[in-house]
């Protein structure tokens, strides 16, 4: 799952991927958020290779990329439980049922 990339990352998801809704996915403003950094630190942290992959990368150089939430949360409980701690807390309905948290 959070394994090294071996292959290039293309601009769709790949074949085996379910398709996803958009309450499922998160986009790399969103992580930046999270993890409360700059777009530059936040794209260095994305592109590690223990970072899970996006599951689709625009076209356009990469300038939009998504994520699976479930990916994300899970790297945030293993890379950084404190900030996974207060994802709850800090974002209504991430979890993407469209509920605010408490």
């Amino acid at each position: 799952m959070l394994g090294s990339r071996s292959a290039p990352v293309t601009s769709q998801p790949p074949e085996d991927d379910p398709p996803a809704r958009a309450s499922e996915l998160v986009t790399s403003g969103q992580v930046y958020r999270w993890l409360s950094v700059s777009r530059g630190r936040g794209n260095t942290i994305t592109s590690h290779h223990e970072f899970p992959k996006p599951w689709f990368v625009s076209d356009d150089g990469g300038l939009t990329r998504l994520w699976r939430r479930s990916l994300v949360v899970a790297w945030f409980v293993e890379h950084r439980p404190k900030r996974a701690a207060k994802l709850d807390e800090e974002q209504p309905g991430w979890r993407g049922d469209g509920t605010p948290a408490g």
